[in-house]
């Protein structure tokens, strides 16, 4: 059949539906009265060749049955049906739909929560550009008690002219300075950074720019990059700032930039720079190159070339690690560098406690399933009667398993709008307490990823506690069966005779 007929037909079935009933009854009244006038015309009476020609066509509602089943769109017609039932049958029994659908609301609920924040903190990259590529670097003084310690200013710039599987290295020292000028005094968290730290980093400035090859100096930085929060609190949101000179500990320095309002520092907690910094300033290029080597204080981030892997950049630090050991302290200390993935490493302390949690949470999903089947069961059980009508009536075992994942589905929906509604909730409390341990926390969202989790399961577990009900289906009398299907077919066969 061509696409645009089954269109239409499909159209047809679908919202033209009374008219093609009537056509169809039409159709089989004539075909009827014409097989009567046939035996009758063969030497039989009125009465016997109408009881003939119903047998012969099996019944006049069954055929109008049959002829539906074969129509295009019959499924999604018999499909609407199913859920309208489902839907009287859950309206019918408001105690059993309040408990199950509370059930599933706590169950779906707490994973899709939970799941928004494995998801925020776990899963999604970084909020920089191709944020896999980051890694950070530890000095490994672990015969110090320090197995994660910061870097010198010379081994940065080391690392920087050393390195080829990265594309460069940038470094942060989180200290304080006050701001003078325009207001109150105040004392801000700043940072000093190397000058290709945010372009290293991916992160770029949503007012002005971030620092440059420019604002390298040797003496007291000149330039000053301030946070989003400080640029709406202090100034007043004033786009002008840009390029107008403020005071940082009484030394004049020319804002560059404002950086977004959602930038963070998502490092390693135990690097101890804060991820709400409100100012940074470059770093003095004379302390940077020409410091001493044994001043650690610098938490370093590196960019690897496209296609390097973690292994390749870690052996090729490692190595470079051993060359300074080589050149600056023959006979002392070994030195060692480690390298991590910035994202893995950010999230080191809190994964397995998140992990624990979600499986906590899966659990518990288990838990409510498993109770939802077994008042699916119940309500099978106390349905049997009803089942055994629809038995006799002709339904197949095919048509009754599609009625219990439909109405299973329907819940399944019902209790995941409602998890949803809870894991929103949860989510706002959660944000409310922002735990210092779980950096990315207000990253956390219901957002299509999460909503998506959300729907898979609700679809997954609706599908199994729907199959649940199917064994009180299967363990009906089918001798009981066989006799109210007789004796429908009877009453069925004595009201066709009547209407006649």
């Amino acid at each position: 059949m061509p696409l645009i007929a089954k269109a239409a037909n499909l159209w047809r079935s679908l919202f033209d539906k009374s008219r093609l009933d009537r056509e169809l009854d039409e159709e089989l009244r004539g075909y009827l009265d014409a097989t009567v006038k046939k035996k009758v015309d063969a030497g039989m009476d009125a009465a016997a060749a109408r009881r003939a020609a119903l047998a012969e066509m099996g019944g006049f509602e069954h055929l109008k049955h049959q002829v539906r089943d074969v129509r295009v769109g019959n499924t999604v017609e018999s499909t609407l049906m199913d859920v309208r039932f489902a839907w009287r049958s859950v309206r019918q029994s408001p105690g059993f739909a309040l408990v199950t659908v509370l059930t599933l609301a706590l169950g779906i609920g707490a994973n899709t929560a939970i799941f928004g924040v494995v998801n925020a903190m776990l899963i999604a990259p970084l909020p920089y550009r191709d944020a896999s590529r980051l890694v950070f670097v530890w000095s490994d003084m672990t015969d110090a008690g320090f197995p994660r310690a910061p870097l010198s200013g010379p081994e940065v710039s080391d690392l920087q002219e050393r390195s080829k599987l990265c594309a460069g290295f940038g470094a942060i020292w989180a200290t304080q300075a006050s701001l003078t000028g325009d207001g109150d005094p105040e004392q801000l968290r700043t940072g000093l950074v190397t000058t290709n730290f945010f372009s290293m980093l991916g992160a770029d400035a949503a007012l002005g720019r971030t620092f440059g090859p420019e604002d390298e100096s040797t003496t007291e930085p000149e330039t000053v990059l301030l946070s989003w929060a400080l640029w709406q609190r202090r100034y007043g949101g004033d786009r002008t700032i840009v390029g107008r000179r403020i005071l940082i500990n009484n030394q004049p320095g020319t804002v560059v930039g404002v950086m977004p309002a959602e930038f963070r520092l998502l490092l390693p907690p135990d690097a101890s720079v804060p991820d709400d910094l409100q100012a940074w300033q470059p770093l003095n290029q004379a302390d940077l190159r020409g410091g001493r080597r044994g001043q650690k204080y610098l938490r370093v981030v590196g960019r690897m070339q496209p296609d390097v892997t973690l292994d390749q950049a870690r052996t090729e630090i490692s190595g470079i690690a051993s060359q300074i050991s080589r050149e600056f302290n023959p006979k002392g200390a070994r030195r060692l560098f480690n390298t991590v993935g910035l994202q893995a490493d950010d999230v080191r302390e809190v994964r397995p406690g998140l992990l624990a949690l979600f499986g906590g949470v899966a659990i518990l999903l288990l838990i409510a399933c498993v109770n939802v089947a077994s008042l699916l069961v119940a309500r099978a059980a106390a349905r049997t009667r009803e089942t055994v009508l629809k038995r006799a009536l002709g339904a197949g075992y095919g048509r009754l398993l599609r009625q219990c994942l439909v109405e299973g589905l329907l819940l399944a929906t019902l209790g995941a709008v409602a998890g949803v509604v809870l894991a929103r909730l949860g989510l706002t409390l959660l944000l409310t307490a922002k735990p210092e341990s779980l950096s990315r926390i207000s990253r956390v969202s219901i957002d299509s990823t999460v909503l998506a989790y959300t729907c898979g399961i609700a679809l997954v577990w609706g599908l199994l506690f729907s199959l649940a009900p199917l064994t009180e289906v299967f363990r009906t009398d089918r001798a009981e069966c066989g006799s109210l299907w007789l004796a429908s077919c009877g009453i069925c066969a004595i009201e066709a005779l009547s209407k006649h």
